[in-house]
């Protein structure tokens, strides 16, 4: 379970620039509460800058959370901060180091440009660092999940369903996978 929202021209960011943040909510996963969160400006015609955070889980008691929503979130499981709350009520992001996780508050382990053209080997090496930290084995099922929603939602060959959770009074609102 995936809770997700994004945001397109977050205020305070060039024209064109998107946020996503997506929140383990698999209340089996022991890194429950935990984000995922991905920042994409332009730079120019020619390039991006990207920018990862991977906050950790807060000390808080799990609840189950089924599909589909009854309310939201944040009142299943008052311990779970909105969303799309500012970013300093979240855990500091962290970093791998040495195989251990550490605090990133500069947040500069997982921030680069991608400019056209590009090589596939700039590409591994800029993502490396970001896809070592969320392999680490206590987002191991934050990782599956993640990897099942690509293949399941949108983002597969073959999309099994439209991409949203019918829940509130915005019907065509994506919420939960």
């Amino acid at each position: 379970m995936l809770e997700g929202r994004e945001e397109f021209n977050p205020s305070g960011m060039p024209e064109g620039s998107w946020e996503v943040r997506l929140r383990d909510i698999d209340s089996l996963s022991p890194s429950y509460g935990a984000i995922l969160r991905g920042i994409v400006s332009p730079i120019g015609a020619q390039g991006y800058d990207l920018r990862y955070e991977l906050r950790p889980a807060p000390k808080v008691a799990k609840s189950q959370i089924v599909s589909p929503l009854a309310r939201p979130i944040s009142q299943i499981n008052p311990d779970l901060r909105d969303l799309g709350s500012a970013v300093s009520v979240f855990p500091e992001p962290v970093t791998i180091s040495e195989g251990n996780l550490s605090s990133s508050q500069s947040n500069t382990d997982h921030h680069f440009e991608i400019k056209k053209p590009s090589t596939m080997a700039l590409l591994d090496s800029n993502f490396s660092k970001i896809q070592e930290t969320i392999r680490h084995p206590e987002f191991a099922k934050f990782l599956s999940n993640l990897d099942a929603y690509e293949e399941f939602g949108d983002f597969g060959a073959k999309p099994t369903h439209p991409g949203t959770n019918l829940v509130g009074p915005n019907g065509v609102a994506a919420a939960t996978v």
